[in-house]
């Protein structure tokens, strides 16, 4: 099997910009930076590369003032086992090279300008933003998963369900860090080093779910700190 390609692209910090950002957000001023981050765009679907331009032009936004390596994936196939394979050699990165921090943003994310800073001051082991769900092309399931995070608590800690999303007006603005409970997307998410040093891993359809269900479980019975951060909520285009 042919080993994909990756790019990885370092960028130094930038002088932080006095203008008022264009989004309506509280934008807190990057700290002094004494560790190294990894920022991952994770790979998707092809029909996801739409979104490519648009995802590193929020990422550029978010990483202003601060020192970074991006690691972009080039290839893009169908199945998420290749998504997972894939971002399992980024945590092996981020171990053999000395990362700090691992910030995880999915192709069909796209994070608001306080993403980063926000997450990074949750000071946690793994702080998610809130991801909606796509716009449903069925009205009504659409008028039903319109008003939910991708987020949700599961009724017992060690297993992947049975579980209660969590409201889009229950989380925005506020901070849900119950670690014993709660699972997110893993659309856009910080993750300090020690989680992967622990030996956790991305892991596909175990049971049928999702390998976003799957690490929050393994998160939860590691007992690392986590937080879902209703200040930042991303957009997530497409159908």
């Amino acid at each position: 099997m042919t080993k994909k390609k990756k790019q990885v692209i370092n960028v130094e910090a930038e002088p932080l910009e006095t203008e008022t950002p264009k989004q309506n957000l509280k934008v807190l001023e990057a700290p002094k930076q004494d560790f190294k981050v990894l920022v991952v765009l994770a790979p998707s679907l092809e029909e996801h590369l739409k979104f490519r331009e648009q995802l590193l032009a929020a990422v550029e936004r978010n990483m202003r003032g601060f020192s970074f390596d991006l690691d972009v994936s080039d290839e893009h196939r169908l199945g998420w086992g290749h998504v997972v394979n894939d971002l399992n050699r980024s945590v092996e990165k981020m171990l053999s090279e000395g990362y700090d921090y691992m910030w995880i943003v999915e192709a069909d994310t796209i994070p608001p300008d306080n993403a980063f800073t926000e997450l990074l001051r949750d000071d946690v082991d793994l702080a998610s933003a809130v991801i909606p769900f796509h716009k449903m092309q069925n009205v009504k399931a659409n008028a039903v998963y319109s008003r939910f995070a991708i987020a949700a608590r599961v009724e017992v800690p060690d297993a992947l369900g049975p579980f209660h999303l969590i409201r889009l007006d229950e989380v925005k603005g506020r901070k849900i860090s119950d670690p014993c409970t709660l699972y997110s997307s893993t659309g856009c998410f910080l993750t300090k080093r020690r989680v992967w040093e622990a030996g956790l891993r991305f892991k596909y359809f175990e049971g049928g779910s999702g390998f976003d269900m799957i690490l929050w479980r393994d998160i939860r019975m590691a007992g690392f700190s986590a937080v879902l951060n209703g200040n930042v909520v991303c957009e997530h285009p497409g159908e």
